[in-house]
């Protein structure tokens, strides 16, 4: 059931786009025959994906987008995450499933993880999960200094996220799952650089030896592998 917290998000919420995905997958080289994202948005990822023919056939899930255009995807249910993997084919598998941003939005991400990992995924397929990382250093200066835990339309004080994350619960999320992390990597480190916009990061990140890279993320993405 849709949150009516949801109707505050600006319609951008849904147009974003996930330079640091697609570079890191770009730029790993492999070519994937079939991808599932799930929580896509308008689509934009998927697109560009199939564009640069890193990905060669795609599924999408998003149940809160109003417009997909059906030309960025070969199949797109416009269902919730849950009822949607109870009617997906269980033998179509993919070799890429991306979860942006989603999983902190369900009720049990663990479940949902589990069983696409299980269910969906084939044998040498790989998981890139993008998660708020809850234990940064805007955030903990929201609750330690200014002594308040004030919801906003996104971000990882998200008013419609129903979970919280850190590094450690991120890797037990994933080991639950029966998958193997490959690695964590800051959303920030796969951005340009643009001194006076959030991805300044890198330059903070260098200037500081990587001493606070973690702490510096407010996203932090988990290449899985099965």
């Amino acid at each position: 059931m849709k949150s009516e917290f949801y109707n505050i998000k600006n319609t951008t919420y849904y147009n974003e786009w996930r330079e640091d995905i697609f570079n890191i997958l770009s730029n790993d080289g492999r070519k994937f025959n079939r991808s599932l994202e799930v929580g896509c948005g308008s689509g934009i990822l998927s697109r560009e994906l199939k564009k640069n023919n890193v990905v060669n056939y795609s599924v999408g899930i998003e149940p809160y987008a109003e417009i997909v255009p059906d030309n960025k995807f070969n199949k797109f249910f416009n269902k919730d995450i849950e009822t949607m993997l109870l009617e997906l084919d269980r033998n179509e598998k993919f070799d890429l499933i991306i979860l942006a941003d989603v999983l902190e939005h369900t009720i049990d991400p663990w479940q949902i993880l589990n069983t696409l990992s299980n269910n969906f995924l084939s044998n040498d397929g790989v998981v890139i999960i993008s998660l708020p990382n809850f234990r940064n250093l805007v955030t903990l200066y929201k609750i330690v200094i200014s002594n308040s835990f004030k919801y906003e339309s996104e971000g990882v004080f998200d008013i419609t996220h129903m979970r919280f994350f850190c590094l450690r619960d991120m890797k037990e999320l994933i080991e639950k799952s029966d998958l193997t992390l490959s690695s964590f990597i800051p959303s920030y480190l796969h951005k340009k650089y643009k001194f006076f916009s959030v991805n300044r990061l890198r330059i903070i990140n260098m200037m500081t030896f990587g001493f606070f890279k973690f702490l510096l993320a407010d996203q932090v993405i988990s290449i899985c592998k099965k």
